[in-house]
């Protein structure tokens, strides 16, 4: 008997609500692009409610100005995000382990500030292409009155490789993009965002060392 083999993907992360879009995000994972408010419409406090599991654990107590979280099933979760220190004015970066101790460092306002108008362009330029041949209506219906023919669907879902989080704050708004298995311009911040994580793993963080990558990373137009 012959056996036709159509994969469908249905494409979410954490919500129903998804949406494709066309740029350099090809060969990848799903992602999902959410935009909300920042605080929360009923009281004065931040705006949580995107945030679970292990995202919620690292960062659950605020939004801050710039989050990253890398998560690989059965291994370490690893991220970051940038605080500001009232009290003296200056601006944190925190580290976050799942299991090493976080660590922190004071960094400039110059390399806060680079690092995210980074995110800011990244995120909200981000465009992802569905690279999957799609059946025609007319070609569906043909194969389901066949009875030669058997149509399977394989359902992909979170959770099975890897996924970043990356999140920003834009006024009153909470940016958050999920992205699995990250491609293109996904992967060079993802890479530039693990680089930092394991210089500050190994007390080799320094931020001029970065300061000039942060110039060079564009994401303007993707």
């Amino acid at each position: 008997m012959n056996k036709i083999l159509a994969i469908i993907l249905l494409w979410y992360i954490y919500s129903p609500l998804m949406f494709a879009q066309s740029g350099v995000h090809i060969h990848g994972g799903s992602f999902l692009k959410r935009v909300e408010y920042n605080m929360s419409l009923y009281e004065n406090k931040f705006n949580l409610d995107s945030k679970i599991g292990i995202d919620k654990e690292f960062f659950g107590d605020r939004n801050a100005m710039v989050e990253f979280l890398f998560e690989i099933p059965n291994d370490e979760a690893v991220g970051f995000r940038i605080v500001r220190d009232s009290l003296i004015e200056n601006y944190i970066l925190e580290f976050k382990y799942f299991r090493p101790i976080p660590k922190n460092y004071s960094i400039s306002k110059r390399f806060a500030g680079l690092l995210y108008q980074n995110m800011v362009s990244f995120i909200t330029n981000f465009k992802a292409k569905r690279d999957f041949p799609e059946l025609s209506k007319e070609a569906i219906e043909e194969m389901s009155q066949n009875p030669h023919i058997q149509i399977e669907t394989i359902i992909f879902v979170s959770g099975e490789s890897e996924r970043v989080t990356f999140r920003t704050v834009i006024e009153d708004e909470l940016w958050t993009l999920w992205v699995e298995k990250p491609q293109g311009n996904a992967l060079k911040m993802l890479n530039f965002c693990r680089q930092m994580i394991a210089d500050a793993k190994s007390d080799k963080f320094d931020e001029k060392n970065y300061l000039s990558l942060l110039k060079e990373l564009s994401f303007d137009s993707q």
